[in-house]
């Protein structure tokens, strides 16, 4: 998606997960293309549902360390 695109999604008001999508157990966790994303587009925390506020502690980071 674009950059306008991604805009038009945020000022829906709809919140996020993000996700590697992972499509092998060493891609579990990698998830910087998303990281890029909140960060250019200033998308707020509290918006992403699955991180406790900061975006190093995703919660996978354990699964992924069980690796």
């Amino acid at each position: 998606m674009s950059d306008d695109d991604w805009v038009k999604v945020i000022n829906t008001g709809v919140d996020f997960v993000i996700d590697s999508d992972a499509h092998s157990p060493s891609n579990v966790g990698k998830v910087d293309f998303a990281l890029d994303i909140v960060k250019r587009l200033e998308i707020p925390l509290s918006r992403i549902k699955n991180i406790d506020g900061q975006v190093s502690e995703m919660r996978f980071t354990e699964f992924k360390n069980k690796m």
